[in-house]
């Protein structure tokens, strides 16, 4: 099969569809209880440039049609010898020779931009879960990458699970609420916890560095949300005596997708931990969400496999395990 791959140009609205077309076949035969893939959001993150990473993609079609897509993400201002990458391929146009082309295609790009590592991630079922076909895996090894981290992708069902309430709240702190933009008086203290994510989450053997976040790049965060038509439901805990925020969580909603959500970082100060903030925080915020987006039924979140202290927060709000997500790492 003669396969030509093609560079996106953000503005080409039919080389947006083609990835979009690619994109919806190839999630809903790897991770059918996923929503399709928003296209506001998948265009916004081309169109709007960060300074802290830069964004690369194509498409690959034989005879005309689209049949794969290459995503690169290339960090910017920290660990700037990674580049991540996520390859797909539709269906019907697997194992012949589509992936290969595309991977090929990463491996140059990545090396003309001065990066040793590509990082990429494939689904794997759970024992009793749900069914995965587990090709992207076994592509990964074939490719020469190696597993470097596990995590467990966990679901909170709203309809079959009871509204959560309200979680022990903790003296001398308060909880605080906002949408898509941090109040100012927080943006340091978001940005302070936002960089310690890598140190305090497990990351496995992958080759990662905890990213120096200021005031700033909280805000440049937020505007490229806004931009992809992102909904951001954010709620921290404040320590009442310092003024300090010391945790932090947020759930994310695509514009194009209004009964499903993503819970992204939860993150407790090191110095203020053992008062349960954790959970006060989480459950408060998803409060917030029910309270202004009633439509929402389901939301994803994920954990490493060896994260049991945040395992047991999600396990006791709700969430059940789907399934396995490994991070697969190449030197290249």
């Amino acid at each position: 099969m003669d396969i030509e791959v093609r560079a996106i140009d953000p503005h080409d609205d039919g080389a947006l569809a083609a990835h979009h077309a690619v994109s919806v076949a190839a999630t809903a035969h790897d991770v059918p209880d996923f929503p399709e893939p928003c296209p506001v959001e998948y265009a916004g993150a081309l169109r709007y440039p960060k300074r802290t990473s830069k964004k690369l993609a194509w498409v690959a079609y034989a005879g005309g049609e689209p049949v794969g897509t290459l995503d690169l993400d290339l960090p910017l201002l920290d660990n700037t010898g990674n580049a991540d990458v996520e390859i797909r391929v539709a269906p019907a146009h697997r194992r012949r020779g589509v992936g290969r082309t595309l991977h090929a295609q990463a491996v140059a790009a990545a090396r003309a931009h001065d990066r040793v590592r590509l990082i990429g991630e494939a689904v794997a079922a759970l024992p009793g879960g749900p069914p995965r076909d587990e090709a992207g895996a076994a592509f990964a090894a074939v490719m020469g990458a190696k597993e470097a981290l596990v995590e467990v992708r966990r679901r909170l069902d709203l309809s079959t699970v009871d509204t959560p309430g309200p979680a022990a709240e903790a003296p001398g702190y308060s909880i605080v609420y906002w949408r898509e933009h941090t109040p100012e008086g927080f943006l340091s203290d978001v940005g302070r916890l936002d960089g310690r994510l890598v140190t305090d989450a497990p990351t496995g053997d992958l080759v990662v560095e905890a990213p120096t976040v200021d005031a700033d790049r909280v805000r440049e965060a937020q505007e490229s949300h806004v931009r992809r038509g992102l909904r951001t439901y954010q709620a921290g805990i404040r320590h009442d005596a310092s003024g300090a925020l010391v945790a932090w969580t947020m759930l994310v909603l695509e514009s194009t997708v209004p009964d499903h959500g993503w819970q992204q970082i939860t993150i407790v100060d090191p110095e203020h931990r053992g008062h349960r903030l954790g959970m006060w925080v989480k459950v408060a915020n998803l409060r917030y969400l029910i309270a202004h987006a009633p439509a929402v039924r389901v939301i994803d979140t994920w954990n490493a496999a060896s994260n049991t202290h945040m395992i047991a927060i999600n396990e006791a709000v709700g969430y059940r395990p789907v399934d396995a997500w490994s991070m697969w790492q190449q030197e290249i």
